[in-house]
């Protein structure tokens, strides 16, 4: 019970993040030139499988309030975040791999959003400004944070749900009242 409790939980703390993100960045968060900070997320599942749906609600409650293209982009975009996160979850062993799934996604189904709103923007060309905003939010951006906060879970002894091989720093939980302990 436990431990659905704090996949629930974490799952509502990275929506909320990834819509605060967007709405803390929604002058540039749509449209086809688009530079959405909060995917940046989108490689959280390669820490936490829980980012899954915390990414899919996140994206659609931002798409919900903010979208200017309505219900494509309900549908499509939080359609794009999701393959893209259980892509990245699949992939979570091969890190640089796992960028992959949500750069295709976003690049292959946003740009349908804006053709089928008739946003009078042709397909190949949005598709190319979508991919070079990916490869920069994704690889450029999402890589650093993710590792970033990998590493520093592991400095503050946060155990990880997958922990690997490459997860070097020692592991000792200390409880309350055990400091003294560690002679």
């Amino acid at each position: 019970m436990k431990k659905s409790l704090v996949y629930l939980a974490r799952a509502a703390v990275i929506a909320a993040l990834y819509f605060a993100l967007s709405v803390a960045f929604n002058a540039i968060a749509f449209g086809p030139v688009q530079f959405r900070v909060s995917e940046i997320l989108v490689l959280l599942p390669l820490i936490f499988p829980e980012a899954i749906p915390g990414l899919a609600i996140g994206c659609f409650f931002t798409n919900f309030f903010f979208s200017p293209f309505g219900v494509f982009d309900m549908v499509l975009g939080t359609l794009a975040t999701l393959i893209g996160a259980i892509g990245t979850y699949l992939l979570r062993r091969r890190p640089f791999l796992a960028t992959l799934p949500p750069i295709v996604a976003n690049t292959l189904l946003v740009p349908l959003i804006f053709v089928l709103n008739d946003a009078s923007t042709v397909y190949y060309i949005s598709m190319f400004e979508i991919l070079a905003t990916q490869i920069i939010t994704c690889i450029i951006l999402g890589m650093p944070f993710t590792f970033a906060l990998k590493k520093a879970m592991i400095a503050a002894h946060i155990p990880l749900p997958h922990p690997s091989k490459y997860d070097t720093a020692p592991y000792r939980r200390i409880l309350p009242g055990d400091e003294d302990d560690e002679d």
